[in-house]
């Protein structure tokens, strides 16, 4: 019988163990290698070897540090004291995840995620092990985010935020080196008729090819964005303003002179341009941009496809810029419901016409300490920076709920006069709002008239065709406001299911001593009601003006004489 090996005897060879540990790393699909307390490399697996393109000859023994090391600016090697290996066995504390790169043989850089792990002994560090993994794709996905961020995907240029960061490193420029920069704010004046009457791929492909345009006047140091819509923008570095509005001319130039063909249709382009110098007075990206926006639309005041320069002390621009400073309050007024809704009373004229309360919804904004602002103070800003929309959401909002509380003097009501702006009246999504408000709200449609300018309604015909004809069928109805000052105005009306026609106070104020007005409003009155429209004469100031009304006919009557704004919440319906 055969003696018992004894434990030693079954106890594997160290060296045994340790080729067996290699042969089993060696086949590990992660890359590794191990280092020594000195950093010199003392095993890599294949992996390692197939990811950096080394022979294991060529590694082992090798300073690790080398293919860590990242040269500096001058092209010196960073110091081993800075190495993360040598802080690892220094520290022993493991690192983790370590974005950087290894170094190839080929020395090419090569992205990877790394980890080094120490290995101890006793108390001490007697090497650690490094495993990484190749980054390449996760780098890619990085550098594509990173330029995502910073681009405009229908376009390929640079987007609002990009442009702003480096509008403000141009004003850091500016302050420390005394130069002068510049920056074009450029939009677009007939990109709303080719994408209305063309679509919005053709809008698109416009925009794409106006930046292709816009691109092939670019110089080394120029930045060109596009800031949304038909808006696009260009910081030029170290540029005089003379120099600056040369530039811009040529933009423009090169703009009147493009053909957009789209489907066997020609279209001409134009663009207005505001040019601001960009110095070390400058304050900030958002003054700059503000000011530059406020110059463009000074061009597009002056008639369109020209270049203005933002002066401090012109007029024009000055009045522009006071109305962007009503954004932020206009934003701050709907958020803090300090928009106050007034009312003011339509009369008929014929006492057996009188089927209840009529009036029409005006709106005041309060401000902080109380005070009320006019209208005529911040709806030209709010029509000017698409805030129109949204404060004819609050007033319908408010009116409603009010209307709700009343409702069981709703009988008394003959109609509520709600304005509605030009951006509400081509806002496809207005209706369903609207139709929401009544459902949640439950107030008979036929309550509610909506009045809209007769300029806006011919500027947005087919939109005002369907909101009016969508809402009619409901039940509410509709009043041309300010009508009589369109060159068109009976040509249109044929197409607009409108109850009541206003006729401009502009005509009406001076009927008693103007007897043009007093014929342009008899002829407008008698008109309407061949057309089987009712008439509400507005800007009724005395008693001899309402005295020509009656004698002309006029249906309805509103203004100071006939009763003053008052607020909404005063309002008594059947009074």
């Amino acid at each position: 019988m055969q003696a018992p090996q004894s434990p030693e005897a079954r106890r594997p060879d160290a060296a045994r163990l340790a080729q067996r540990l290699n042969q089993l790393l060696d086949h590990a699909p992660s890359p590794l290698f191990a280092v020594d307390e000195l950093g010199l490399i003392t095993y890599v697996n294949q992996a390692a070897l197939n990811l950096l393109g080394f022979s294991r000859p060529a590694l082992l023994a090798q300073s690790a540090h080398a293919l860590l090391m990242k040269a500096a600016e001058d092209g010196t090697p960073a110091a081993w004291e800075d190495s993360p290996i040598r802080q690892v066995l220094r520290d022993g504390r493991p690192v983790e995840r370590l974005e950087t790169v290894l170094w190839r043989k080929d020395r090419h850089p090569q992205p990877v995620h790394l980890s080094i792990t120490p290995l101890r002994q006793g108390t001490g560090i007697s090497g650690a092990v490094v495993n990484f993994s190749d980054a390449t794709e996760f780098r890619s996905l990085i550098t594509q985010l990173n330029y995502q961020a910073g681009h405009d995907p229908l376009t390929g240029l640079l987007n609002r935020r990009e442009l702003m960061f480096r509008l403000e490193r141009a004003i850091h420029d500016a302050r420390k080196n005394e130069h002068q920069h510049a920056l074009i704010y450029l939009d677009l004046d007939q990109f709303r008729v080719i994408n209305d009457t063309s679509g919005h791929e053709a809008g698109d492909e416009l925009l794409r090819r106006i930046g292709n345009l816009l691109s092939e006047h670019m110089l080394l140091g120029d930045s060109l964005a596009r800031l949304g819509g038909d808006e696009f923008a260009l910081l030029m570095q170290t540029l005089p303003l003379e120099q600056a509005m040369t530039r811009a001319e040529t933009l423009r130039e090169s703009l009147q002179s493009f053909t957009f063909r789209w489907e066997n249709r020609d279209f001409s382009v134009s663009a207005s341009l505001g040019v601001v110098p960009v110095t070390p007075g400058s304050t900030s990206g958002i003054a700059l941009m503000a000011a530059a926006d406020t110059a463009c639309n000074a061009a597009k005041d002056k008639g369109r496809n020209r270049v203005s320069v933002f002066k401090q002390n012109d007029t024009g621009l000055l009045r522009l810029q006071g109305e962007m400073q009503w954004v932020n309050r206009i934003q701050s007024a709907i958020k803090e419901s300090r928009l106050i809704l007034f009312a003011q009373p339509i009369r008929p004229l014929s006492e057996g016409e009188d089927k209840g309360t009529h009036f029409e919804v005006l709106v005041r904004m309060q401000e902080d300490h109380g005070r009320l602002i006019n209208p005529g103070d911040f709806l030209p800003a709010a029509e000017r920076y698409n805030l129109s929309t949204a404060i004819d959401r609050h007033v319908i909002r408010q009116c409603l709920a009010w209307l709700a509380d009343q409702y069981s003097l709703l009988s008394l009501l003959d109609a509520c006069a709600i304005n509605l702006s030009g951006h509400s009246v081509g806002d496809a999504t207005f209706l369903g709002f609207v139709l929401g408000v009544l459902e949640h709200t439950n107030i008979p449609p036929e309550k509610l008239c909506f009045e809209v300018t007769e300029t806006v309604a011919i500027a947005n015909l087919d939109n005002a065709n369907h909101l009016f004809s969508s809402l009619s069928r409901l039940g509410c109805s509709f009043s041309l406001d300010d009508f009589g000052s369109g060159m068109s105005s009976f040509g249109y009306l044929r197409t607009l299911p409108v109850k009541y026609l206003k006729i401009d106070g502009i005509f009406v104020r001076d009927v008693v001593q103007d007897a043009t007005d007093r014929a342009l409003v008899s002829s407008i009155n008698d008109i309407a009601h061949l057309m089987g429209k009712q008439t509400i004469a507005e800007y009724v100031e005395s008693e001899a003006i309402l005295k020509i009304l009656r004698e002309i006919g006029v249906d309805h009557v509103q203004g100071h004489f006939i009763g003053k704004p008052r607020p909404l919440e005063s309002v008594v319906l059947g009074r």
